[in-house]
């Protein structure tokens, strides 16, 4: 924001349009990639994938109380539950 001389707000819709052209180059390498490739692909549309729900609403890696707790609790002892 300091060095371009935009408002919060102008880099928030930027940063979202970078990650949504991320996601599309990702999911097409996945759907063309040959099977030698895959293995690799789906390594990183995991990451990719875990780092959203990481960092999508709040830096929950730093401040796991806020919602990566209730995502953890829904994956691990609700899936046993049901």
């Amino acid at each position: 924001m300091n060095d371009h001389g935009v408002t919060e707000q102008e880099a928030c819709l930027k940063l979202r349009k970078i990650v949504a052209d991320a996601w599309k180059d990702l999911n097409e390498e996945c759907l063309k990639s040959c099977s030698a490739q895959k293995h690799f692909n789906m390594i990183a549309m995991n990451y990719a994938r875990m780092t959203e729900v990481t960092y999508k609403h709040k830096d929950s890696y730093t401040d796991p109380l806020f919602e990566m707790k209730e995502n953890i609790f829904m994956l691990l002892v609700h899936s046993i539950q049901d």
